[in-house]
């Protein structure tokens, strides 16, 4: 993650993610409906390898 970057929970993110190019994560704008969960929030390293999987 770059300097400068503001981290938010994976779960946010994962629903904006489409995929990687040139080593990058690809994001695309998507809304969505946030509703709680007491479910642990992925590991960003296991997200990332549930891609490349």
């Amino acid at each position: 993650v770059p300097s400068g970057i503001v981290l938010l929970p994976v779960s946010i993110w994962a629903n904006q993610i489409t995929g990687f190019e040139n080593n990058r994560l690809l994001f695309k704008n998507v809304k969505v409906d946030v509703d709680v969960s007491s479910e642990p929030i992925m590991n960003i390293k296991d997200l990332i390898n549930s891609f490349k999987n």
